[in-house]
C-alpha cells in the first residue's frame, strides 16, 4: 500500500511539473498554407461592415440567399423608409449618412428563417477567374437543436461598403452549428 501512495504521489508531481505557467509557453512556429491554384489567382476586394442595429432588411421575408446594393442616396432613403420600427419619438429612423461618391453599400441575407438564433457574416469577397463578377463567400450560423430561440421570423444579415463600381454578385455559403446558444 506504501508503494502505491509514492507511486501516486510521484505521478501527480511529474504532471504537475509538466504543467507550466502562461509565461513559460512557448509558441509553435506557424505552418505554412499552400494557396490553391484558384485562390492564388484571385486577390480578395476590400471592405468595412457597417453596424446599423436594427435594419430594414431584418424585417422583409426573403425565401433565399440574397444580395442588395445601394448606390445612390435615394434608393438608400426608399430602402430606410421601407421599414416599421419606429423610434423613441414615434418616427422612422433616418437612414444613415453615406458617401456614395466614395462607397456603394451591399448587404446579404442567408434568408428568412422561422425563428431567432441565426447569424450571418461575410468570410471575404472575391473577382471570380474572369474578373467580371464578385462572389461573397459568408457563413450563416445557425442554433443547435437544444437551444431555446425566440419564435419569431428573423432575416439575418449583414451590410458593407465597398469601392464603387460594384460588378455582379455571387453568393457562396457556408453553414455552422452554434452549439453555444
Amino acid at each position: 500500500m506504501q508503494w502505491l501512495r509514492v507511486s501516486l504521489l510521484t505521478a501527480i508531481a511529474v504532471s504537475l511539473s509538466s504543467c507550466s505557467s502562461l509565461d513559460s509557453v512557448v509558441p509553435s512556429e506557424p505552418q505554412p498554407i499552400t494557396p490553391s491554384p484558384a485562390a492564388s489567382m484571385t486577390s480578395n476586394i476590400p471592405f468595412q461592415i457597417l453596424d446599423f442595429g436594427q435594419t430594414p432588411l431584418e424585417e422583409r421575408f426573403v425565401p433565399e440567399p440574397q444580395a442588395f446594393v445601394f448606390s445612390s442616396t435615394s434608393d438608400w432613403k426608399d430602402f430606410w423608409q421601407s421599414s416599421t420600427v419606429l423610434d423613441l419619438n414615434l418616427q422612422k429612423p433616418p437612414a444613415p449618412s453615406v458617401d456614395f461618391q466614395q462607397q456603394t453599400i451591399v448587404g446579404i441575407t442567408s434568408g428568412s428563417r422561422t425563428t431567432g438564433g441565426y447569424g450571418i457574416h461575410i468570410d471575404r469577397i472575391e473577382p471570380n477567374l474572369q474578373g467580371n463578377r464578385w462572389i461573397i463567400h459568408y457563413t450563416e450560423s445557425v442554433p443547435a437543436h437544444n437551444c431555446v430561440l425566440t419564435q419569431e421570423p428573423t432575416t439575418p444579415s449583414v451590410f458593407i461598403t465597398v469601392k464603387p463600381p460594384v460588378p455582379p454578385l455571387e453568393l457562396q455559403g457556408q453553414t455552422i452549428v452554434n452549439e453555444s446558444c
